[in-house]
């Protein structure tokens, strides 16, 4: 039991094994340690002085002998906390610097990825992806009506504020037909107007133009949700489909600028 919850707190088996011996015999020197572990004893000098960088043990010595003796149990606490912040730290950094690992990536050897979403959970799975962005701009070809009556219109109202939040701005391609259909039915439609407040620029095609599918292009990244009716979403992962699809918004956004 022991033996696993210090494999949990992330120490090693022969940490583990070190530190048990330790807690059982208390102050002993390392030839004395390692062979009740059953390590030699280069491996138990490696494996104490790991245990002592990380705050557990400590180390007297005598007649220049190294003795090692464990600290309070409590200590096991503390580094516990001490790993955890250390690795929400190392995640923030990582994701901070997302930029850089798909930079090494080789576009003409990464191969497409298409992940499929069933349901309303699904939806908000991939309409929370687009705030993954390391582009600060989402494009989109957008029905507020259909995406807030699939994900909840309370729901994308949130979106919206995390969205303006995180310091994205939302270039959305929409028609005024699925923008009426939104007010009827949703009683925050009328917040989803070209806003520099919001981060928000809206551009209109014809209502015969009008679609249920809401589109959002970001990075190498394609965000696919339904309707309520059809209740699916996709993620496509693809270099060459998502820049064609940059360019058909781009060419549109200029055409009904």
């Amino acid at each position: 039991m022991i033996e696993k919850l210090l494999e949990s707190a992330g120490l090693s088996d022969k940490e583990v094994a070190m530190y048990v011996t330790l807690l059982r015999n208390g102050m002993q020197p390392i030839s004395v340690l390692s062979k009740k572990a059953g390590l030699n004893r280069g491996t138990g000098y490696v494996i104490l002085h790991s245990l002592l960088e990380k705050g557990l043990i400590v180390k007297t010595v005598k007649k220049g002998v190294q003795y090692f003796a464990p600290l309070d149990p409590q200590q096991l606490v503390k580094y516990v906390d001490h790993r955890e912040k250390a690795l929400r730290q190392s995640r923030a950094q990582i994701q901070a610097s997302m930029g850089l690992f798909a930079a090494l990536m080789n576009p003409l050897t990464a191969k497409p990825k298409i992940e499929f979403f069933d349901g309303q959970e699904g939806a908000r799975f991939v309409l929370d992806h687009t705030l993954t962005a390391n582009e600060k701009i989402l494009r989109s070809f957008l029905s507020i009506a259909d995406i807030s009556a699939f994900v909840g219109a309370e729901y994308f109202s949130d979106y919206t504020d995390r969205r303006i939040k995180g310091g994205f701005t939302l270039s959305a391609i929409r028609s005024r037909e699925k923008d009426r259909q939104a007010i009827s039915s949703d009683a925050h439609a009328g917040r989803y107007i070209t806003s520099k407040r919001e981060k928000r620029e809206i551009r209109y095609v014809p209502d015969d133009l009008a679609f249920p599918i809401s589109l959002y292009m970001f990075d190498d990244m394609l965000a696919v949700i339904s309707s309520k009716n059809e209740g699916f979403s996709l993620l496509i992962q693809s270099h060459e489909l998502v820049g064609m699809q940059k360019k058909i918004f781009d060419l549109l956004w200029e055409a009904y600028g």
